[in-house]
């Protein structure tokens, strides 16, 4: 989402609260922002995500093994306890 303000300020985040009246985002500084829609100019749906493009070329065989062993060590091991 990117928001254009009156003053043609350009703020880029994620949307976090949306109704009638106003709107919140989480801006790229992880900063949460909100914003009374009448006070914008803008309000851009943006078709690509913001999490960077990736590509299995950016890591070694040896990174992508460290990787996956830590991915699988969040597993949960069984029903919480009580």
């Amino acid at each position: 989402m990117t928001l254009v303000t009156t003053d043609g300020r350009r703020v880029r985040g994620v949307t976090k609260g949306d109704d009638a009246f106003s709107i919140r985002i989480m801006d790229t500084r992880e900063q949460l922002q909100g914003y009374l829609k009448s006070s914008l100019r803008e309000i851009i749906e943006e078709p690509r995500s913001l999490m960077p493009d990736f590509d299995a070329q950016r890591l070694g065989e040896r990174d992508l093994d460290d990787l996956l062993r830590y991915l699988s060590t969040l597993r949960g091991a069984g029903p919480p306890r009580r």
